[in-house]
């Protein structure tokens, strides 16, 4: 049995998919409502970094990522985890184990909704992870 195990993973950005569900009807679109007064062919005129700037502004003005993103506290947040090994490696005179491999998780995101018809359709949007929550992934050796 090996004693030391060494576990290496690089970690990408992570991608929020929002599940195409309802727009939760207590989320303010006050600041945005101003969309619906424009006409179209100013709101085709501007470019996806300005509406992808308008989203992430809208998402994160009451956002804190310290607290998981669900509007009940008591209800659990699933969490899909995949891991891909792209390399293994044992070395059976030291006794360790090498893995080298890509990490991602998946969840909801209650918090970060929007209503794309006030984002000219946007319906994804990437984040860095620092700015979101994300749960905390330990890998033990026990």
């Amino acid at each position: 049995m090996f004693t030391n195990y060494y576990l290496i993973f690089y970690y990408f950005p992570l991608i929020i998919l929002l599940i195409y569900s309802p727009i939760n009807s207590q989320i303010q679109t006050s600041e945005f409502s101003n969309f619906q007064n424009e006409l179209p062919e100013e709101i085709s005129n501007r470019t996806y970094v300005q509406e992808q700037t308008n989203l992430q502004k809208y998402i994160f003005k009451k956002y804190d990522r310290k607290t998981r993103p669900v509007q009940n506290q008591s209800v659990p947040t699933t969490v899909l985890f995949h891991a891909y090994l792209m390399h293994f490696s044992v070395d059976q005179l030291q006794q360790t184990m090498f893995l080298n491999g890509h990490i991602y998780m998946t969840w909801s995101d209650d918090k970060a909704t929007w209503d794309p018809s006030l984002f000219n359709n946007v319906r994804t949007t990437m984040v860095k992870t620092w700015e979101i929550w994300h749960p905390e992934l330990r890998i033990a050796n026990r």
